[in-house]
């Protein structure tokens, strides 16, 4: 009697039903870049991640490591561009099929600052490549982030929020946006804003020259600086006291012209100021 013949059948460790981990891909602009996220492929050990810059070509560009590991972040992409991305599961020499990503324009996160203006607290961020405004959200305190400017520009990066307490601390963050596309986000730390401190008047008299200003509400004290004729400014004088509104600077010579301007202080928070005023020394 004849032997039956053996037939070998290599069956492939990722099947049919879970070869296309793609159907379930998420991205969105990170803080750092683009985050890919994927659904696991049951017997999977890997997986291989490909990704196409605009009309180019798809490469390679991860191998991630593990069944549960599913995601990546594509740190090398630059802001203004669209990219697709593919995931393979992989098992040993073995590779699943996999299906195009929707495109993604990868917007940058804008590094933010914050500082007291004379009317109020002036924001900037960096410019983000391919972006065509921005979005400025706000909270006071420990309160809600709330929308406070849409810009309309992608080239303007600053903006003066002039509608702030002295006392209070903001902060702040901005999203680059190019249609319904947004960057991520970071916030700046908080900033307590102290109204610009203004000089009411400066006169000679014997023993110096006494400045007046206003009273800046949560104000701990005062900065007083000076310069005289064209040289430059230096500060000559600290306020320890909110409440205290006058200085005599007993320093100016006679007849000798001086500009004078202060600043509020509260702790290391710092105001602007509002004003500057001349005076000569008479005496």
């Amino acid at each position: 009697m004849q032997q039956a013949k053996q037939h070998l059948i290599k069956i492939h460790p990722l099947t049919a039903a879970q070869n296309t981990p793609t159907k379930s891909v998420t991205f969105a602009n990170g803080k750092t870049g683009l985050s890919v996220k994927w659904s696991s492929v049951t017997g999977a050990d890997s997986y291989a991640v490909y990704r196409k810059a605009g009309s180019g070509s798809y490469k390679k560009i991860a191998t991630v490591s593990g069944n549960s590991t599913v995601s990546y972040i594509d740190k090398s992409v630059k802001s203004g561009t669209k990219y697709r991305y593919k995931i393979k599961a992989l098992k040993g020499d073995c590779s699943s099929a996999s299906k195009e990503s929707s495109t993604l324009l990868f917007l940058k996160t804008p590094t933010v600052t914050v500082s007291n203006a004379k009317t109020g607290i002036k924001i900037k961020w960096s410019k983000v490549t391919g972006a065509k405004g921005y979005y400025i959200y706000r909270k006071t305190g420990s309160g809600e982030w709330k929308k406070i400017k849409t810009i309309t520009s992608g080239a303007t990066v600053s903006y003066t929020n002039t509608s702030v307490e002295s006392g209070k601390k903001y902060s702040y963050y901005v999203k680059a946006y190019n249609g319904k596309t947004y960057s991520s986000v970071k916030s700046c730390s908080a900033l307590m804003f102290l109204k610009a401190a203004k000089i009411k008047s400066a006169t000679s008299g014997k023993s110096g020259i006494t400045l007046k200003w206003t009273k800046v509400t949560s104000a701990k004290g005062y900065y007083v600086y000076r310069k005289a004729g064209s040289g430059s400014y230096k500060k000559i004088a600290t306020i320890k006291k909110g409440s205290t509104v006058s200085y005599l600077d007993k320093s100016a010579k006679k007849g000798t012209t001086y500009t004078y301007y202060l600043k509020a202080y509260n702790g290391s928070y710092k105001g602007y100021y509002a004003n500057t005023v001349k005076c000569k020394d008479k005496y």
